[in-house]
């Protein structure tokens, strides 16, 4: 957990208020309803406990419940929604933030209007005032009511924002919600448009935005952009459709149409460009959507990697890599030079013993690999005996590389072999010379042994 006390990753600045590592896990719909297929409360309890020993982070956990519940209802395992949800806080070390359905506030009560956002033991009660009583239950929760930093997050902020009659009332509502008990609201935009929250609003949720090629999901910038500085600013796999019901949403794609390798490509994507772009990202741990009628089911803890790895063995190594540096800039800089000055000194002591003529030293390579391209780098570094930077610097599979030197003696299948990740960008001179500045881009980084996943920074140069 760090601290907001300065500009963050997230854009959080002077908030009071503390972030911890933001997991996506959606356990209970309305009254106790449990909807992750194939784990128990007590396996996902027993999962929030593993990633925390794991990682060390505390985790405020998204969505965890949803719509209208009940202290006292039963949910299974000898639990009451109330004894289990303080289990689960104080497994996770952070926040429960329930998510809030603005369309409950919009729903129509005219005659023949559908009641789907309406109390389902009481379909009289609709509107606005289901929707405080909503919130209300929350706040009947202990694991949340004791939260001095009660946070709850609305759902549906666009749709909402889109009813002109609805949108006026946002700082009425604000303050009602305010009144009732609660300390931090945060909104969900979904996109395309945005729409700005009062400015009471602690923080806003930026979708993920899906592509054709490699990383498959990017975070979306244009609206992370348009976020006010003073706020918190999340990236999360939208469940949610937009204005069209047929429209596909982010969740959906990345569990349908991505290949596990493609998954790996876009978690690693999303989680490393946190302090470039600005938002903290709310790992998928476990989360479903639906489209066009089907259910998507996603569980980190029984979808594998190519490696066959779990899902949450990579999401372990993502948050211990790239979350424990989201303090303030200041620290994260300080961080880095630390780590850069200790490997230094490590790579120089190593290069004191070598015999070789040819020394290089890495200080402009930025590279992300995948399990086979790293071990063709291992290679490389064998090859030239010495390496003396390697920094944790956040950067998808990309190797960018200035040659400045003359490796005429270089066997030609030695240098296919430690070029042949895209040949089709290589540019090698005659005879040997490599001179030319050239992109080489891997498709994935699957596969990835523990310790394997540094990002390296350098500069061949060589004397």
């Amino acid at each position: 957990m760090f601290a907001v006390t300065g500009t963050t990753a997230g854009g959080a600045s002077e908030l009071g208020w503390s972030a911890s590592v933001y997991v996506d896990i959606r356990a209970f719909q309305q009254y106790g309803n449990w909807q992750i297929q194939g784990e128990t409360p007590q396996s996902v309890l027993t999962t929030i406990q593993n990633i925390r020993a794991s990682t060390g982070a505390s985790m405020s956990l998204i969505g965890f419940v949803k719509d209208i519940q009940v202290a006292t209802e039963s949910v299974g395992g000898g639990y009451t929604m109330d004894s289990y949800l303080n289990s689960v806080r104080s497994a996770a070390g952070g926040q429960i933030i329930p998510s809030l359905n603005l369309d409950i506030y919009t729903q129509d009560q005219g005659a023949g209007s559908p009641t789907s956002y309406c109390n389902p033991r009481d379909r009289t009660d609709c509107g606005p005032h289901f929707f405080y009583e909503t919130s209300l239950s929350f706040l009947s929760l202990g694991a949340i009511s004791s939260d001095p930093q009660r946070t709850v997050f609305l759902d549906s902020w666009d749709t909402f924002a889109r009813n002109s009659t609805a949108y006026v009332r946002a700082n009425a509502i604000f303050q009602n919600l305010t009144n009732e008990g609660w300390k931090h609201i945060l909104v969900k935009q979904i996109g395309p448009g945005y729409f700005a929250p009062p400015s009471s609003a602690a923080g806003q949720g930026a979708n993920v935005v899906n592509q054709t090629k490699s990383p498959y999901m990017v975070p979306e910038t244009s609206m992370i952009s348009q976020m006010p500085n003073n706020q918190v600013h999340l990236l999360y796999f939208d469940r949610q459709n937009k204005e069209n019901p047929n429209d596909e949403t982010s969740l959906q794609v990345f569990l349908q149409q991505l290949s596990p390798a493609q998954q790996v490509v876009a978690l690693d994507n999303l989680a490393a460009q946190q302090a470039d772009d600005g938002y903290i990202f709310a790992y998928p741990v476990m989360t479903y959507t639906v489209f066009l009628g089907t259910t998507y089911n996603w569980d980190a803890n029984t979808a594998v990697q190519p490696n066959g790895q779990s899902f949450l063995k990579l999401i372990e190594s993502l948050i211990s890599l790239y979350d424990g540096v989201q303090t303030t800039s200041t620290t994260s800089t300080s961080s880095t030079t630390s780590q850069s000055s200790s490997t230094t000194s490590q790579s120089s002591s190593t290069s004191s013993s070598t015999t070789s003529s040819t020394s290089y030293l890495l200080d402009d390579i930025a590279v992300k690999l995948d399990e086979f391209f790293y071990n063709l780098l291992h290679e490389l570094l064998v090859f030239f005996q010495h390496f003396a930077v390697i920094v944790h610097k956040p950067a998808f599979v990309f190797v960018e590389v200035d040659f400045l030197s003359h490796l005429g003696g270089l066997h030609d299948h030695r240098r296919a072999n430690l070029l042949s990740c895209d040949r089709r960008e290589l540019r090698i001179g005659h005879g040997g010379d490599i001179s030319s500045r050239f992109h080489c881009q891997c498709d994935c980084v699957r596969g990835l042994p523990e310790g394997q996943r540094d990002g390296i920074q350098g500069r061949l140069v060589g004397h």
